[in-house]
């Protein structure tokens, strides 16, 4: 029997339900095969999307080419509508006034037919407004497609929202750029929308997507938190210019092209087309402001780049900013007043608490508390010359205020007269929160020290001796008595060389910070809710070569501290540079802040005669060299007037006012890795062949 033509039109509509049951399926499937993907933080590592270009053709190219041509003979503002100013509270934009707005479009929703709403962000990325679609409104352009993150032209009026209790400017998540202002009093109702650009579905954007440095573009424009350093860095810079622009300060751009010179750190050469010659990116601009001292600038500035090739950490880069200045007729005194005023306005500007001094220095300084500590001193108690002064705690004491018996120091370490140090660790950090730290992966480097591994005794009065056994009989009391230890105290011994201080830290010092960062992580130390100035003072003037530094290149077997150029602070220093180098004080001042060495500075050596003096008999440099150096040389021994200044880490500061862990969060494009690579533009690069003849250059195998 032949099916009816009823029968065969529900069969084929049977069928045609089950091809769009198994598309529906099938597609979901794909779906959830390609979410995973999406969420992948190495998706956006492969290069499909450009091979997929390549190969068909680029189809869209034709189309994209006709909205481009559209787009040059349009007209875009002179000044941009902001979008605080047209949902202002207190003067809206007139209601059904059509305005039209700039931006980047958010995710759109359909709430049905005829209404769909998306949000639209203005080009800061800062605020955000609601957009209403209504189809008897722009019948012709209500069903368009534009994928969230595309820059549009948008045309309309603003008209008043319902009122559901909503607070005045809450923050909202918009997922592409994150958090943004926006007004829930107001909509913007949509007449018509224009693409200027699409934002491509082959990059995945979304709240769990780790977007790497390869695409720092796009780290920047989806980091609410990064956009917001980059603006507070441009802010800051602003209010550094006023401030020494009000004192009196001229900034005054130094080259960036310099010539190799031995100041201390390792440079970056850029080679030229003449024969064996190359150029040198400055360390820093030292030496062409001292020669502006001597040629009539009283007070110099500026924001300046600065190149070193040293090895990266989260608080280096290659290249990096510091606000240098320096002042004629000026001593220590001069530079710290108008440094402690910088600081002082910046940390009102952006209400950062800060530990209070008692009285004021002068109508213009707040009442901010800038501590001055010596450089020995700085070493002695904390183990470090930048001393975090927020934690004071655990303050380290020297063995030669006491003498330990000769067993306990023999079993502290092998080397010969060793000093012991120590910290006594009171009864709330607990023993067995110290031993776990202790066997910790971040303790590791203190077992493996030459001098000897840290001890530690726990003071408990119910064991032999109080738990001080290893101090013996004659001296566990004595000790006790005089540290004036609770019990429950724990004392960390660590030996040194019994030598003076040079470097920046010692063993202990070092263990103590971290123990203190511990102690904090793990909640058994409350973190500091006050920010810490200080100065630390009279560093010494010259010290032991380090095998890890280029210092000058000298053969008298030490180097600068700071820098070659750095005064000796006293006639008595000055007589100990020509006879005992190493005991001599230089006039060396560094601003730390919170434990980081923001700043450093000094007065400089303005005398030609003893600043050649310092390079040939007491660095002992070669007087190729000192030749180097003839410029400099020539324009103090032209009546250059004592000067002094000081350089502040830009960067740093910035980490600091932000709250971040690294110069990496305040930079807009920072190095990455041990090479100093940037990754989003990949520098360095090779050297192709044509550039090496160029330049005279060949490679070694």
């Amino acid at each position: 029997m032949r099916p009816s033509k009823l029968n065969l039109a529900c069969r084929q509509a049977d069928l045609k339900d089950v091809y769009l049951a198994f598309s529906k399926l099938l597609r979901a499937e794909l779906r959830g095969v390609r979410k995973p993907l999406q969420r992948c933080q190495f998706r956006n590592f492969t290069d499909t999307a450009r091979r997929r270009g390549a190969a068909d053709g680029h189809p869209n190219r034709g189309a994209n080419f006709e909205v481009y041509k559209k787009q040059l003979s349009s007209s875009l503002p002179t000044s941009w509508p902001t979008f605080d100013n047209l949902f202002a509270q207190s003067q809206p934009a007139a209601e059904s006034e059509k305005v039209t707005i700039y931006g980047y479009i958010g995710s759109t929703r359909n709430a049905n037919k005829n209404v769909k709403f998306a949000d639209l962000v203005d080009p800061s990325i800062t605020n955000a407004c609601q957009m209403t679609f209504l189809r008897k409104t722009m019948p012709d352009g209500f069903d368009f497609s534009i994928p969230e993150g595309s820059p549009v032209k948008v045309e309309g009026f603003v008209q008043r929202r319902p009122s559901k209790g909503e607070a005045t400017t809450p923050e909202v998540t918009v997922p592409m750029f994150g958090r943004a202002n926006r007004d829930p009093s107001y909509e913007f109702v949509v007449e018509a929308i224009e693409k200027f650009n699409v934002f491509p579905d082959d990059i995945i954007v979304s709240a769990e997507t780790k977007i790497p440095p390869e695409q720092r573009h796009l780290q920047i424009r989806t980091s609410h938190e990064l956009r917001c350093a980059l603006r507070q860095r441009s802010r800051v810079s602003a209010i550094c210019r006023q401030v020494l622009a009000d004192a009196g300060f001229d900034e005054i751009e130094t080259p960036v092209l310099f010539k190799s010179t031995p100041e201390g750190a390792r440079e970056f050469l850029v080679p030229t087309r003449q024969k064996g010659m190359a150029y040198a990116l400055p360390q820093s601009p030292q030496q062409y402001k001292q020669l502006l001292m001597s040629s009539g600038i009283p007070k110099y500035f500026q924001l300046a780049k600065c190149f070193r090739d040293e090895d990266m950490r989260a608080d280096r880069q290659p290249e990096f900013t510091q606000l240098d200045l320096e002042l004629a007729f000026a001593d220590r005194g001069a530079v710290m007043n108008i440094i402690e005023k910088l600081i002082s306005r910046i940390w009102h500007k952006f209400g950062r608490p800060a530990a209070m001094s008692q009285q004021k220095k002068d109508e213009e300084i707040s009442q901010f508390l800038f501590h001055k500590i010596p450089y020995q001193t700085a070493m002695g108690l904390y183990g470090s010359d930048k001393p975090d002064l927020r934690y004071t705690m655990f303050p380290i004491q020297q063995s030669h205020q006491r003498s330990f018996p000769e067993h306990f120091v023999r079993l502290m370490s092998s080397i010969e007269r060793p000093i012991i140090d120590f910290i006594r660790v009171d009864d709330h950090f607990g023993v067995s929160n110290i031993k776990k730290f202790l066997d910790s992966p971040k303790a590791a480097a203190y077992h493996a020290n030459p001098a000897g591994p840290p001890a530690v005794l726990h003071f408990d009065p119910s064991r032999p001796l109080s738990g001080l056994s290893a101090l013996g009989h004659g001296f566990a009391d004595q000790f006790l008595a005089e540290t004036e230890a609770d019990p429950g105290d724990t004392f960390i011994f660590q030996a040194r060389q019994d030598l003076p201080f040079y470097g920046g830290s010692t063993t202990l010092g070092d263990l103590r910070r971290n123990l203190i960062s511990f102690g904090i992580e793990t909640g058994l130390l409350d973190k500091a809710q006050e920010d810490v100035f200080a100065w630390v003072v009279d560093f010494p003037l010259f010290k032991p070569i380090d095998a890890t530094e280029p210092g000058q290149g000298g053969s008298a077997g030490i180097q600068s501290t700071h820098h070659p150029f750095t005064a000796p602070k006293t006639a008595e220093d000055f007589e100990h540079m020509i006879t005992h180098p190493l005991k001599a004080v230089g006039d060396h001042y560094d601003l730390v802040i919170n434990g980081v060495e923001v700043g450093g500075g000094s007065k400089r050596i303005h005398d030609s005669t003893v600043q050649e003096y310092v390079f040939r008999e007491v660095l002992k440099v070669s007087s190729e060299r000192v030749e180097d150096f003839r410029h400099l040389l020539e324009a103090l021994r032209a009546g250059c007037p004592p000067h002094s200044g000081i350089a502040l880490g830009f960067d740093r500061l910035m980490t600091i006012i932000c709250d971040k862990e690294s110069v990496r969060d305040v930079i807009a494009f920072p190095k990455w890795g041990s090479n100093g690579e940037d990754k989003l533009v990949k520098a360095p690069s090779q050297i192709i062949e044509e550039q090496l003849k160029t330049y005279h250059l060949s490679l070694r195998s």
